[in-house]
């Protein structure tokens, strides 16, 4: 199974290194390519990089997508800070 890999931060370090542990075939995806490669699953750990339609197309089975908030409050980038300062619902989805 082919994995096409987008992350940034702690936690995709530590995802990225159980799909490896796992002995899954890992792309990584940095964000900023123009195009995301085919693959059978396409996970997105907190990356900027909002994937269109077009992108998702590539995953034939799944695309995933993790992010520290829930959705649909704080939305975006810094969604901890925005959590705290707005006092709004937090989590992660």
């Amino acid at each position: 199974m082919d994995f096409v890999f987008a992350g940034m931060g702690v936690v995709s370090v530590d995802c990225l290194a159980i799909l490896r542990d796992f002995g899954v075939n890992v792309v990584l995806f940095e964000g900023h390519e123009k195009n995301v490669p085919a693959c059978d699953v396409l996970w997105s750990v907190h990356c900027r990089r909002i994937f269109r339609e077009g992108d998702l197309a590539k995953a034939r089975l799944y695309a995933l997508n993790v992010h520290n908030s829930l959705l649909p409050w704080n939305r975006g980038a810094d969604a901890c800070y925005w959590a705290l300062k707005d006092r709004t619902p937090h989590g992660a989805t």
